[in-house]
């Protein structure tokens, strides 16, 4: 839950929280509220909230272009449409907010608010090893991929079949030749999967952060996918472990500014072939230890003081401030 994150132990004795899945519950508001969205279908709710405040304007912790993760189509429509609310956005990343400045999305790059004062961006606080000191090649020559493979359908933004399909013909292709390498999937409840030359994808489904953060430091590769601007997390964590990572390029999210965050990501095109060549490449790069370790130093926020820092706390107070006082 929540109060596993490291910073956030005693969060419930700070906040009160109302499950109101039931919409027929009220929940007691005055005019000194701020609102904060941080989806799409609740951006709408937040309009409706901040119409009856007197506000106008809401918070809107944007986390992804969220029409990616659907087909074109009424929800896709939706979530595309409720970037034209009135809202401040705290943006998931900076190559998210690049993305939305560089396509004019919405509200604020249509003449709703100044994108300077009405925008910002934090990132996500990921795992980190400040114990490590190296890192060891398994002594038998064991080495270990492990691949966030997702094959549900609502999990299509992270590529499965390009993933799957380019792990088989890498494996076709001789790439794990001379060693002894295992594959490993995780995020999916899904069975194991078989791969090419009597290989398998051994799926081990999900598990707790404080298993999750131990397990990430028993692999040399890790294969992450995922066909949005945002970075993902699960490979800027990889790298953290120490692992080389093949993620992929799209749009405004390029290879040379994946390679800036550490030299353990590779960030490939995003095709069947252009993953092979990546990950023949991250195959070789495992044995290399100390470029390893080096790329283990993301230039990323690693604990939520650095991610929500007190510039971005006191923009934030401002902002609520500032919406609130409209209203009165």
């Amino acid at each position: 839950g929540i109060a596993e994150y490291a910073g956030l132990e005693n969060i419930f004795d700070r906040i009160e929280v109302a499950c109101c899945f039931d919409r027929r519950q009220a929940i007691s508001m005055s005019p000194g509220d701020a609102v904060i969205a941080t989806t799409w279908w609740t951006a709408y709710i937040a309009k409706a909230l901040i119409d009856q405040l007197g506000q106008s304007e809401f918070i809107y912790l944007i986390q992804e272009y969220e029409p990616f993760t659907f087909p074109m189509g009424s929800y896709y429509a939706l979530a595309n449409g409720s970037y034209d609310l009135p809202h401040r956005a705290m943006y998931s990343t900076r190559l998210l907010q690049e993305y939305f400045e560089h396509q004019k999305v919405g509200y604020l790059h249509q003449g709703g608010g100044d994108p300077e004062d009405h925008a910002m961006y934090f990132e996500n606080a990921i795992i980190d090893y400040p114990e490590r000191q190296s890192v060891e090649l398994e002594p038998t020559g064991r080495r270990r991929l492990l691949f966030y493979a997702r094959p549900e359908a609502h999990a299509a933004r992270n590529m499965f079949e390009i993933g799957y399909l380019a792990l088989s013909k890498a494996i076709e292709n001789g790439v794990f030749e001379g060693a002894k390498w295992e594959f490993h999937g995780i995020g999916s409840s899904h069975g194991d999967i078989p791969l090419a030359d009597g290989h398998t994808l051994k799926m081990l489904g999900k598990f707790g952060l404080g298993e999750y953060r131990e397990r990430l430091l028993g692999y040399d590769l890790g294969l992450a996918l995922m066909y949005t601007p945002h970075p993902s997390l699960l490979p800027l964590e990889m790298a953290s472990a120490g692992m080389c990572v093949v993620t992929n390029s799209c749009l405004n999210k390029t290879r040379e500014k994946m390679q800036q965050l550490s030299n353990n990501l590779m960030a490939a095109d995003p095709t069947i072939n252009g993953v092979v060549e990546e990950i023949s490449r991250a195959a070789k790069a495992v044995e290399n230890t100390e470029s390893r370790f080096d790329g283990s130093k993301v230039s990323w926020a690693t604990n939520w003081d650095q991610a929500l820092d007190v510039r971005r706390m006191d923009t934030l107070n401002l902002w609520i401030k500032q919406v609130v006082n409209h209203a009165s």
